[in-house]
């Protein structure tokens, strides 16, 4: 390219596109806490096959997808639900305010605080999930420093 006022030529650069790789199936802690969670690994136990390791695969084939749907239907947008419960959770704790001693609206509120500490635990657990992930990937850049100073 021409390189006009500039002290150097530019070049343009074109980078191929690129497929957007196949997601992996991870677990995740937080499915843990769901009151489904027991019912759903526990509703595909009576797998009969020649190998353990068989029975295994065929297992984790078939509790995949459930857990699945359970992340989709209950964890997916962890951020927009932790907006959304706050918000509710703060115009319930208004209006009991309002109207102290009314324990109907008490219990409104208790049991928003409820449903927003519960949707803040599971992005904790999420957040810590994905700090674990990349420290056993990249580990501590300071390790060898530390290490070889050590020495």
């Amino acid at each position: 390219m021409p390189n006009s006022l500039l002290d150097h030529t530019p070049i343009p650069l074109q980078f191929p596109s690129s497929p957007k790789p196949i997601a992996i199936f991870q677990y995740c802690e937080m499915w843990s806490k769901h009151p489904d969670f027991d019912n759903i690994i526990t509703s595909q136990l009576h797998i009969k096959c020649n190998s353990p390791m068989q029975a295994l695969c065929r297992y984790v084939d078939l509790v995949r997808p459930l857990l699945r749907k359970l992340n989709r239907e209950n964890y997916s947008n962890l951020k927009d639900q932790q907006v959304k419960a706050r918000l509710d959770f703060e115009q319930k704790q208004k209006k009991a305010q309002k109207h102290v001693g009314d324990t109907f609206r008490e219990q409104q509120e208790n049991e928003a605080r409820e449903r927003y500490v519960s949707i803040l635990s599971s992005s904790m657990d999420f957040i810590k999930q994905q700090c674990k992930l990349k420290w056993i990937k990249y580990g501590d850049d300071c390790t060898r420093l530390f290490f070889a100073k050590a020495k």
